[in-house]
């Protein structure tokens, strides 16, 4: 990614980590200084009729509500549907090691 990019009113910025087909971003909203996680599923990398499972994962997110889970905010599919982005809390992760 040359620089940041976005989805809606979110601006993503460095890559916290990818899976085969997504990435997450550390994301930011527009005119706040809040951060997010953003889940982009590039949906060319995604086997054929994998989209419903990504819509599936984004419902039953919606549905948790628990201490120990990162909320759920949204689900977009880009505006030229190449792209699927959920929108989550941002979990900082320690290491437990240090």
């Amino acid at each position: 990614m040359g620089g940041p990019v976005g989805e809606g009113p979110y601006t993503f910025h460095s890559v916290i980590g990818q899976g085969a087909f997504a990435k997450v971003y550390r994301a930011t909203k527009s005119g706040t200084d809040q951060e997010f996680a953003a889940k982009v599923a590039y949906l060319s990398r995604v086997p054929a009729g994998f989209l419903p499972r990504i819509k599936e994962e984004a419902r039953l997110l919606g549905l948790i509500n628990h201490a120990h889970v990162v909320p759920f905010f949204s689900f977009t599919l880009g505006p030229t549907k190449k792209r699927a982005v959920l929108i989550m809390g941002l979990a900082e992760v320690c290491d437990s090691r240090s």
